[in-house]
């Protein structure tokens, strides 16, 4: 079945997917990987193609643990600025969809950027199938006793009613879903997976191969000891957890984390 039975398109619109090679933020991050599956508005075929890519960095490890791409995998690939001239030019008055696409276009823009090749999306139509499972099953309280209870809510946003309903919407979970784990530490690192290299809990310090790294802004990726004394002290005045300046603090005066082994 082709999508066209489904959607009046008025121009192409292309499925994309990216892998990347580092844990940054998006504009960051190296792609090693990228497919795409553009539909045609008229009889024209679908055009699906995708490439393995040289990041010009080593490959991660935890990264390499979720797309199993290796160095050696990309090391006779082309790079991104290689090929980027050609991707914008069949990226050019399209529309995107992707399994939280936004996330990959920010990716891609970062790398058209250091490649100096012109590109943007935006403007373009965006479908992403996260957001529209979201949006056609909401997923309120109010929404979860329907669903697994099978009646209204007791007293909806009352905390006394909220909390016997969480309660009782919560085995109701257990009965619908019978793979879920039986026990309290799986079912917790189910809801919120413990990253190991994380320094501080928001994750804003990382460690990286012994080292600990910033992840976010225009110091992403830096080693914590190589950051200027002025952008740590701007950490401290900012809004950031305490926990967070604490680390910028501890910095200042010459002290660093020492990873627990």
């Amino acid at each position: 079945m082709s999508l066209k039975n489904y959607l009046t398109l008025t121009r192409p619109l292309v499925w994309l997917d990216v892998e990347t090679a580092n844990m940054v933020p998006p504009e960051q991050a190296r792609i090693c990987e990228f497919s795409f599956h553009m539909v045609y508005p008229d009889d024209k075929p679908d055009k699906v193609w995708g490439t393995l890519i040289n990041p010009g960095i080593p490959i991660h490890p935890e990264t390499t643990e979720v797309h199993k791409i290796m160095d050696s995998d990309v090391a006779d690939k082309p790079k991104f600025s290689q090929i980027a001239p050609n991707i914008a030019m069949g990226l050019k008055n399209v529309d995107y969809g992707g399994y939280n696409v936004r996330f990959d276009l920010r990716v891609l823009s970062g790398e058209f950027a250091r490649a100096g090749v012109a590109w943007t999306y935006l403007g373009a139509k965006i479908i992403d199938p996260l957001r529209l499972w979201q949006v056609s099953e909401p997923r309120t309280l109010t929404d979860a006793v329907r669903k697994f209870l099978g009646r209204e809510p007791s007293e909806a946003h009352r905390t006394s009613g909220d909390v016997q309903d969480v309660y009782d919407v919560f085995l109701g979970q257990l009965e619908y879903w019978k793979d879920l784990p039986r026990d309290v530490d799986k079912l917790a690192e189910l809801c919120f997976p413990h990253d190991p290299n994380k320094v501080d809990e928001s994750g804003k310090f990382k460690w990286q191969d012994n080292k600990v790294v910033l992840t976010f802004g225009k110091n992403a990726g830096k080693d914590l000891e190589k950051l200027p004394k002025d952008y740590l002290q701007w950490i401290v005045g900012a809004d950031f957890s305490d926990e967070v300046k604490q680390i910028a603090r501890e910095a200042l005066a010459g002290r660093y984390p020492k990873r627990s082994v």
